[in-house]
């Protein structure tokens, strides 16, 4: 079966920024800024998943806005209408079967951390947490332990990705009959009920006038 990474690919932009500040002495932190606004352009979400036993696929989903106010409340937003699977039909069918746009548009997702931990950080350095968040989709809500990395890239850029994958049970969220009704279209003997979540998030920071 194959493997996924629980790592995203990094966009190149983002590999530069990482080598500039490891080729630099660490600097001291400055003054945190008191909120951070998600830099949806440098974003994304990918799902992996498993059809026929041993077919991996990967798919990815655009974020609309996110924020982190400076009690480390986190909000973000997931244009569901935006799945891309690298084959339109498909993503047609998702949108229509499994995520249902026309009624469920968006999804949200909200957590908290202690901002303090991440206040020490100097331009290059890597720290790892983890936090429950919850998602909030098609009227339910579901949490989960997510472990993850923030990097700080800059005086007021952070980059924070999942450092495992999460894993999405296809009932907990009511998608067992659209996952059912995906296979009996694209004709397969299967399609595991079981997908990992990865996700890279670039936010900058914003100090109050």
């Amino acid at each position: 079966m194959r493997q996924f990474t629980p790592l995203l690919r990094l966009p190149a932009a983002l590999l530069a920024a990482l080598l500039i500040a490891a080729c630099n002495p660490a600097s001291a932190p400055t003054a945190a800024p008191s909120s951070w606004q998600l830099d949806i352009t440098a974003s994304q979400v990918q799902i992996f998943a498993i059809k026929a036993e041993q077919i991996g696929e990967s798919f990815s989903l655009a974020l609309g806005n996110g924020t982190v106010d400076q009690d480390g409340n986190i909000e973000l937003s997931i244009d569901l209408a935006s799945i891309d699977t690298g084959i339109p039909i498909r993503n047609e069918r998702m949108r229509k079967f499994l995520l249902k746009t026309e009624d469920w548009p968006m999804a949200t997702v909200s957590a908290n951390i202690d901002l303090q931990q991440f206040e020490g950080l100097m331009i290059g350095q890597m720290l790892s947490a983890n936090a429950p968040v919850e998602l909030a989709l098609h009227g339910l809500k579901v949490s989960y332990e997510v472990n993850f990395l923030i990097t700080r890239l800059s005086t007021k850029r952070v980059m924070v990705q999942s450092a495992t994958p999460i894993s999405v049970v296809a009932d907990d969220l009511n998608f067992g009959a659209g996952l059912a009704k995906l296979q009996e279209l694209a004709g397969l003997p299967s399609i595991t009920p079981v997908s990992a979540i990865g996700f890279l998030l670039i936010f900058e920071g914003e100090s109050e006038p």
